[in-house]
């Protein structure tokens, strides 16, 4: 029994039927496994752990279906209690090229009281590694870095009957949010009709069921991968005489056989959520679902026949979603009139404008969602927290308060009416600047403003010392960097990015989902390409991926954010510009981490802590800004700038908690929250995520932002480039308007852009009257 300590947890194997935390794990593991067949007794359980362990050094059975294993993986805290536990089957080497082994979740799960902590991804975590470790260890030509598929079954919320559907989500999560959840962690569904064998003889297969897979390097798998990982899982992980010989598996064989040459369509199970909320089956995402009144019947379908026994049959409406997961959109089709490289809001609004221009594009998303820097998590009781951008500023000039409007969305908003500030260890109701009062040299400001008088950091603009140095701390760190670095003063007073303002109530991710919709994100998107390099040809422009694939259109939009530009995460081929560069440079990227604990409600009813409750630690090193209350929102968040930042991210729940404690401890208003605390912290990490590499932006004294750059056939864009709400939400907004708008003019006039469709030149009407011609 080997135990290895983690920062949090500890981490240990089951190697035996007598291991001491058995029962503790068969007892949790029955509060999320509910469904009639779906668990096992202990009495069986043990049975079927005794089984596979003996086959794992089983020479005859290795010599069979080559060298496998199957392992548990479990962890517990320091006190003994059971956090959560994966049991999986790995199998070394494959007949298919490129790939060193596959791995099958047979199971995971989360003790409820351990939920929405980021265990899954934990357990995910080491379940792969563990797989890559047997996999060098049993082939010494293995690489280092093997390559590995990972295949796990989902249950469909198509094939469920109401009932199991609803007791299977209020005993673990909801399966819709479940399958959105895998799709955020690269697992993709695979187009086949799959039966799990049953557990024993006597009961029956399960047919509500899907197989999904991570790892696979497009959107197509061979069949004949799919036939010899499922021959060897079900060797392993059942009773000898079932299998693939079971009556109602032998369809499934046939048509495993008859298809080898062949490859399964993956489609992202994310596709569900939105046809399913177009069947009128869901309302918000997690919350239960009401499937309409259905019927089971037979055959269970053309390619299984009777055989396979009865099932359930989703209405017309979730039929017709059907029909299109199974035969996805492809694309291969011909070349797009502009790539876009970025889901982000920059990225979704120059598609949208692109599409009623009617421009053909696609947007290449290095991850698995929408949204950049803008992100929305659920905390362990399901409350929607935003870990990356939170307010949209100045609400009244937002542009994008008008979007929120647009789509209904519900949002409050935050006036920083209720602010404490603690500078000497003594509590203020002032903001940092009240406090400064008379202290800002507000002639030189209107001198600055006015161009009468050079730009300067920020800090200069304090008469005192003392204010100067506690002033440029503050702001240094409202830009996310540490107070030696010095922002353009001629930024801080023209930036109409003032504190405060909207805060959806569902999180930023209703507007990004909104936004999706607009831009026919699901249509034309392609999710975790991270682009490696982009060339301007003769013809247009040619993006390479990281995996190697080429697309190619005549314009390309690159919305990544400049800190990946400048750290050179993009190959641009010819090299950007002497002038572009030099422009890079006059702009500095902060870092800022958030920690995020959510209390009970009860905390802020006892001390009466208003909604929005806003709190200045100016003592702390360095000064540090903390949002109580958010929108009602029963949390605490901390923002840390700068290096410490960079810090924070690299410590353990346990050591955060610590820094957010000993910061905390001196304000009065809040004596005893950690009694209320309910979970672990939620820690951002956008400062050491290679798609962000930081978070807001800031002029160098004397540098100067402009609107999208353009060189060639590369146009770039982002929130980096708006001069009027500059690294915010509204000015990623507002420059995927302009680029958009940039690229339609440069249409309208470029005969290169015209084609022959059909023999005939297809001409559309521009947004100006004006008569344009378009692919």
């Amino acid at each position: 029994m080997q135990y290895t300590q983690h920062t949090d947890f500890i981490e240990f194997n089951i190697d035996s039927i007598t291991h001491p935390d058995l029962p503790q794990i068969f007892e949790d593991s029955k509060k999320v496994f509910t469904l009639p067949g779906e668990y096992a007794s202990d009495e069986e359980m043990l049975a079927a752990l005794a089984r596979n362990l003996g086959r794992n050094s089983d020479v005859a059975f290795q010599k069979k279906y080559g060298p496998c294993k199957e392992m548990w993986i479990c962890l517990k805290t320091a006190n003994g209690k059971l956090v959560g536990a994966t049991n999986f089957d790995i199998f070394a080497g494959s007949s298919a090229k490129g790939i060193d082994g596959t791995l099958q979740g047979i199971f995971i799960f989360v003790n409820p009281s351990f939920q929405g902590q980021g265990i899954r991804e934990k357990l995910f975590q080491l379940r792969e590694e563990a797989a890559k470790n047997f996999i060098r260890e049993t082939n010494a030509d293995a690489p280092d870095h093997p390559t590995l598929l990972t295949f796990v079954e989902q249950h469909s919320p198509l094939l469920m009957t109401p009932e199991e559907y609803k007791q299977d989500s209020e005993a673990s999560i909801d399966q819709i949010y479940r399958r959105n959840l895998y799709e955020k962690h690269g697992f993709k569904t695979i187009n086949m009709r799959y039966i799990q064998p049953p557990m024993k003889q006597g009961d029956e297969p399960s047919n509500v069921l899907d197989l999904c897979v991570k790892g696979a390097s497009k959107d197509s798998l061979p069949v004949s991968v799919v036939k010899e990982h499922l021959k060897r899982y079900f060797a392993l992980s059942f009773p000898d005489d079932i299998t693939f010989s079971h009556p109602t598996l032998v369809a499934m064989k046939k048509d495993l056989d008859d298809n080898l040459e062949r490859n399964f369509v993956l489609f992202k199970p994310g596709k569900f959520t939105t046809f399913a909320k177009q069947a009128g089956i869901l309302t918000t995402l997690g919350a239960t679902i009401q499937l309409p009144e259905t019927k089971r019947h037979t055959p269970l379908g053309k390619i299984f026949g009777a055989a396979a026994g009865q099932f359930y049959e989703p209405p017309k409406s979730i039929r017709k979603y059907k029909d299109v997961i199974n035969n996805p959109p492809k694309h291969t089709r011909e070349d797009p009139d502009v790539l876009i490289i970025g889901a982000g809001i920059t990225g979704l609004k120059a598609a949208e404008k692109l599409n009623k221009a009617d421009i053909t594009y696609r947007i290449l998303e290095a991850t698995s969602e929408a949204g950049g820097r803008a992100k929305t998590v659920s905390t362990y009781s399901g409350i929607a927290i935003d870990t990356g951008a939170h307010w949209g500023h100045n609400s009244e000039e937002n542009p994008l308060t008008k979007q929120l409007d647009k789509h209904g969305l519900s949002y409050s908003i935050d006036t920083v009416s209720n602010v404490i500030s603690y500078r000497g260890g003594i509590a203020h109701g002032k903001t940092l600047r009240q406090l400064a009062g008379n202290n800002i040299d507000n002639e030189k400001a209107q001198r600055i403003i006015n161009g009468l008088e050079p730009d300067c950091p920020l800090a200069d603009l304090l008469k005192d010392e003392e204010a100067r140095k506690n002033f440029c701390r503050k702001y240094s760190t409202w830009y996310g960097l540490d107070p030696n670095q010095h922002p353009s003063a001629l930024e801080y007073l023209t930036d109409k990015a003032n504190p405060g303002g909207f805060q959806l109530k569902g999180g930023i991710k209703t507007l990004i989902d909104a936004m999706g919709r607009d831009a026919k994100l699901d249509e034309n998107t392609l999710f975790n390409t991270p682009v490696k390099k982009i060339s301007s040809t003769s013809k247009g422009v040619q993006v390479e991926t990281q995996a190697g694939e080429v697309f190619k259109g005549k314009r390309a939009i690159v919305t990544v954010p400049i800190s990946v530009l400048k750290s050179g995460g993009i190959e641009f081929d010819p090299p950007l510009s002497q002038e572009i560069r030099d422009g890079f440079d006059e702009i500095l990227v902060g870092q800022m981490t958030k920690i995020i604990v959510e209390l009970d409600h009860k905390f802020f009813i006892n001390k009466k802590i208003p909604v929005d409750q806003h709190l200045d630690l100016l003592d702390s090193n360095p000064p540090l800004f903390c949002h109580l209350h958010s929108g009602g929102k029963p949390t605490i968040t901390m923002l840390i700038g700068g290096s410490k930042a960079i810090e924070i991210e690299k410590m353990s729940s346990l050591e955060a908690l610590d820094f957010f404690h000993q910061n905390l401890k001196q304000v009065k208003e809040i004596e005893g929250y950690e009694n209320y605390i309910t979970a672990p912290p939620i820690i951002t990490e956008w400062n050491s995520n290679p798609y962000a590499l930081g978070v807001y932006t800031a002029c160098a004294p004397g540098g100067k932002r402009t609107g999208p750059l353009h060189q060639d056939k590369i146009y770039i864009a982002g929130d980096t480039f708006d001069t009027e709400f500059p690294a915010s939400m509204a000015g990623a907004f507002r420059s995927g308007k302009e680029v958009a708008a940039q690229v339609i003019q440069e249409a309208k006039s470029k005969k290169a852009w015209s084609v022959v469709k059909n023999d005939k030149l297809l001409r559309k009407r521009g947004n100006d009257g004006t008569e344009v011609r378009a692919i």
